[in-house]
């Protein structure tokens, strides 16, 4: 009967040893579906982030075209604009530089300290 009642408790004690193993099985199971749950939600979030550097690279890219772009243009019109200073007739530059010169040559008048205009001084450019 001895036997019997060890061979009873080793039993009782298998049994509520399996009975804690399915009862941590069930708690993996559950850490593991939570895991999952969470590896999916991180995914997600990757992939909009993604999706948003994506777009916000290719507006980055776009603007800085525009930039591009405008500066090119903003220097042909530039160009095109010296151009035709320089290429102006040499009349109308002549007459541009000696009226230029002739209203920068003022004196200032003692007595009244009033700006006038030189009048023995004339340029001209021939």
């Amino acid at each position: 009967e001895e036997t019997r009642g060890a061979v009873d408790d080793a039993l009782t004690r298998a049994v509520d040893q399996a009975s804690q193993l399915e009862r941590r099985v069930r708690q993996l199971q559950g850490y593991v579906q939570q895991t999952q749950a969470s590896m999916s939600h991180i995914g997600k979030a990757c992939d909009e982030a993604d999706a948003s550097v994506r777009k916000s690279s290719l507006l980055l890219n776009g603007t800085a075209q525009q930039i591009h772009d405008l500066n090119a243009r903003t220097h042909q019109l530039l160009a095109e604009c010296f151009k035709d200073e320089n290429t102006a007739a040499p009349d109308t530059t002549r007459r541009q530089q000696g009226s230029t010169s002739r209203s920068q040559k003022t004196t200032v008048s003692p007595a009244k300290g009033s700006p006038r205009r030189n009048s023995r001084t004339r340029t001209t450019n021939r």
